[in-house]
């Protein structure tokens, strides 16, 4: 028996050493056979027999970590985010961080509203690997989805240059030009996709993007590719009949109108753009019916009494103006619309300020104040004029009223009107800064710097600690008119205005002036910087950083700034001529 132990032993010794030097390779591949057969479960859509075989790879260190990002995966699948971010965390610490991984622990973590996070991990990714398109697309979203236009527009910008062109890339690209400034580089691009796309859908999103942006020319092309391919199209009429209107042209305006299939009972907004359309073509009678039968369709909303309030103002029954006027303030939510633009006013000759103070129903004049403030608002300085006469006509104190008109007056060329106003509110008010200021912005537009000086400086002291940038700035433009010795004044003033507000543009920009009238280069291209930064709009201050530039010897630099200033100068001087709406479809929108 000894001997057959002794030959048994030795029998299996062998064996033992055999298993004892196999290669790691063939050790791991009974537990790694898992591995493969979950995937293909979960391909298959098999998850609890995927979730099944990778809870068992659990329990080998050597398999965690692909088991965790497995386990993230499916999880992700059932919509369980915060266990799927647990597992990819996992996975991450075992040393599985894949681009597939990240990508779905971004998911997850969007999903979750972590967008931070999501962020952090998707720009980690894209600094390894940056040519992953649909990634930096995802990631440009996420930036979107917080307001973070700047951090997104990089990325959009790369996204495009290779050849990402989709029409959410090219329409999030445009929005997102638009809000860091680079509104003419936005308008090229959706020029440019409205020539080569025919379909009618995305021509639409341009047309409107464009009109958002009060960009009402540019948006008629794209507007009028989608009216010709869906005509009749109640949603592209309007935008392409309002943006004619708002332009001045309303015979191409009701041409739109008539072609929209409005049904039997038309919207109350086609009434009311049809209504308003008609009485600027004259034809009054017609605009009358529309307006009021955009009252009977909605005896609810406030729209159809205000914009027929405005229509019997036009008219001169300022009665029946106060009337629906009053009539419409009583249900007037957020979204009111006011299309209605009265005919536009070369001057205000024949205008004066009541003398006597007999009218004080101090509420009503309110309410038309605040009413003309927001048309003048959108520059309809007509309609916003004949609002502030009614608030006189029930409240000739209302200090308001005198300010308006003496500012739209001096904006008409009406000096002696303006001063007329200005003056007489201030008999009534001494203490009102808005009158004081309006007042300073004639005598200063007179070339009587020490009076605008004189009231410039009573405005902000009434409302110190709390002046306003503009006044403060404004005071500043006033002192450089006046004598040499005021020039450091000026630039306190300018000063105090960027106190009060650092971000206001046009005190950077008149710094930015009187540093280059010094030849003070690196403070002024400093103060141009912020103006534009601040104010991608403020054209002039483009035009002036420019000639800095070049003076300063930075040639390239300067040319690319005048070249802007010259883009966006004709983007934008086809709208000088028509109304400025703040935003789509509606005109003033009240509170």
């Amino acid at each position: 028996m000894l001997e057959l132990n002794s030959v048994g032993l030795w029998l299996i010794f062998p064996l033992l050493s055999l298993a004892l030097y196999l290669p790691p390779s063939c050790l791991l591949a009974s537990t790694e056979s898992w591995e493969p057969r979950a995937r293909a479960a979960f391909e298959a859509g098999q998850l609890e027999v995927a979730q099944r075989l990778a809870e068992e790879a659990l329990t080998d260190p050597a398999t965690v970590g692909a088991a965790h990002e497995l386990l993230g995966r499916i999880a992700l699948q059932k919509r369980r985010s915060e266990e799927a971010v647990s597992h990819f965390q996992a996975a991450s610490a075992k040393g599985r961080l894949s681009q597939e991984v990240e990508k779905d622990w971004a998911t997850a973590l969007l999903n979750l509203g972590k967008y931070r996070e999501a962020c952090e991990l998707m720009e980690n990714s894209l600094s390894r690997d940056s040519s992953q398109v649909d990634l930096r697309y995802r990631l440009a979203g996420s930036y979107l989805a917080q307001g973070k236009y700047q951090e997104a527009w990089p990325h959009l910008e790369e996204a495009y240059r290779r050849g990402l062109r989709h029409a959410g890339v090219l329409l999030q690209l445009a929005r997102t030009r638009f809000a860091v400034g680079q509104d003419d580089r936005a308008a090229e691009l959706l020029e440019s996709v409205s020539q080569e796309t025919s379909s009618p859908d995305l021509l639409w999103e341009i047309g409107k993007l464009l009109f958002e942006r009060l960009l009402y020319p540019q948006a008629l092309f794209p507007l009028r590719k989608a009216w010709e391919q869906k005509p009749g199209s109640y949603e592209v009429g309007m935008y392409l009949a309002l943006s004619h209107y708002l332009i001045k042209q309303y015979g191409e305006s009701e041409r739109v109108l008539a072609a929209i299939q409005a049904g039997p009972t038309p919207p109350l907004d086609y009434c009311i753009l049809l209504g308003s359309v008609y009485a600027r073509l004259g034809r009054w009678e017609q605009a009358q019916r529309e307006l009021e039968k955009a009252i009977r369709q909605s005896p609810d909303r406030a729209d159809g009494y205000l914009n027929l309030g405005l229509f019997y103002l036009e008219r001169g029954d300022s009665k029946r103006s106060m009337e629906m006027l009053e009539k419409g303030s009583k249900v007037m939510v957020k979204g009111t619309k006011l299309l209605y633009s009265m005919r536009d006013r070369d001057s205000c000759d024949g205008l004066a300020p009541p003398q006597a103070s007999n009218n004080q129903d101090s509420a009503r004049g309110e309410f038309y104040g605040k009413l003309a403030r927001a048309l003048q608002h959108t520059e309809q300085r007509s309609s916003a004029l004949g609002v502030y006469l009614l608030a006189l006509s029930v409240d000739n104190s209302a200090a308001a009223a005198y300010a308006g008109i003496g500012h739209i007056c001096w904006e008409l060329d009406s000096p002696v009107v303006a001063r007329s106003f200005l003056q007489r509110g201030l008999e009534l008010h001494p203490n009102n800064p808005d009158l004081h200021f309006s007042l300073g912005l004639l005598f200063q537009s007179l070339g009587q710097i020490d009076e605008s000086i004189k009231h410039y400086r009573k405005a902000i002291e009434l409302q110190e600690p709390n002046a306003p940038a503009l006044h403060w700035t404004q005071l500043g433009t006033a002192q450089l008119a006046g004598s040499k010795q005021m020039e450091i004044d000026a630039e306190g003033s300018f000063r105090r205005a960027l106190e009060r507000d650092p971000g206001f543009a046009q005190a950077h920009y008149e710094l930015g002036k009187l540093y280059f009238q010094r030849k003070d280069f690196e403070r002024a291209e400093q103060s141009f910087e912020n103006a534009v930064r601040y104010d991608p709009l403020l054209l002039r201050a483009y035009y002036q950083y420019g000639l800095m530039c070049i003076r300063h010897g930075k040639s390239e630099k300067g040319r690319a700034l005048l070249d802007t200033f010259n883009r966006k100068r004709a983007l934008h001087a086809s709208n000088e001529q028509g109304m400025s709406l703040s935003s789509p479809v509606s005109s003033p929108v009240f509170p």
